[in-house]
């Protein structure tokens, strides 16, 4: 292995253990199990929150997609509808 295949494998270990660090929080917070497959509100909630945050710190939509086990159009729908779903979910709070 070479320095600069080296410094991409170990890049790419952190960035898998920084993900499984949001992971803890995110289904602490949540009380739930992102990696859970069902499509029930607060997994679905809680994923995206997970994919909005990796996503605004640089991670790509593929290896979100391949930690969650979705495919990257996945996160691209979460991405899309972020936004707008959280803000309507916080009017509602009002």
């Amino acid at each position: 292995m070479n320095t600069e295949s080296q410094q991409k494998y170990l890049d790419k270990i952190n960035e898998y253990l920084e993900m499984n660090e949001l992971k803890g929080i995110v289904d602490t917070i949540f009380n739930t199990d992102i990696a859970n497959t069902k499509r029930k509100k607060n997994n679905v909630e809680a994923r995206m929150v997970f994919a909005k945050i990796l996503h605004d710190r640089g991670a790509t939509l593929v290896s979100i997609a391949r930690f969650l086990d979705k495919n990257h159009c996945s996160i691209i729908n979460y991405m899309n509808n972020f936004d707008i779903y959280f803000s309507e979910q916080q009017l509602k709070k009002k």
